[in-house]
């Protein structure tokens, strides 16, 4: 494995053994992964989930970006830097079993060594999609939005097979079986979209 530069950052209350931990998780992902891996990695490790919005609300106002923080989970990631970035919320990391919490790293991981390009985060829309948007009266907007959602669910796809096939298995699926679930807000969102076209056809992309 060739040699990558794992920074870990802090926010708030952090215990320097959660740091420790979470950059061995990374370095151990990297040693399984072979070559696809960067040369740098920042592992940002926030305390409060409010903490978390509030910061990646900030940095895309700065860069003229849509907020998709109310979609926010336990660990996302970025490479607006040239880069990868992990940013896991340490308030809702800690509501998970340890396998779980394993899982969510790693997939996060996974990302940073598939997608820690801006190549994978800015993509104009197909000129089918448009012409088929226009064709059913959809804004750009709202096809933008589903775009987005549609490549990320792809990129967890590719994600997910890069660590089944590096070992990875029980991790993810004790993180999928205790994160892919529908709350009672969910249901309450698919009540207020499912009767209207444009909000149905978002609600079903995400």
């Amino acid at each position: 494995m060739s040699h990558i530069n794992v920074d870990v950052v802090t926010s708030g209350g952090i215990p320097w053994g959660v740091k420790r931990e979470l950059a061995n998780i990374v370095r151990d992902c990297y040693r399984h992964f072979g070559t696809k891996i960067p040369y740098k990695v920042e592992v940002l490790i926030v305390d409060r989930e409010n903490s978390v919005k509030n910061l990646l609300k900030e940095e895309k106002f700065k860069r003229g970006l849509a907020d998709s923080t109310d979609d926010w989970l336990i660990c996302t990631h970025d490479a607006w830097r040239g880069y990868p970035r992990i940013i896991v919320c340490y308030e809702r990391l800690v509501t998970l079993t340890r396998l779980a919490r394993i899982g969510a790293v790693r997939h996060e991981t996974a990302h940073s060594a598939l997608h820690c390009s801006l190549e994978f985060s800015i993509f104009r829309v197909p000129d089918e999609c448009r012409h088929a948007a226009m064709v059913k009266s959809i804004d750009m907007a709202v096809l933008e939005q589903v775009l987005y959602h549609v490549s990320a669910a792809v990129k967890d796809c590719e994600a997910t097979k890069l660590l089944v096939n590096s070992g990875f298995i029980d991790c993810q699926f004790a993180f999928g079986l205790e994160t892919l679930n529908i709350s009672e807000q969910d249901k309450l969102n698919w009540k207020s979209a499912a009767g209207n076209r444009k909000a149905r056809f978002i609600y079903e992309s995400a």
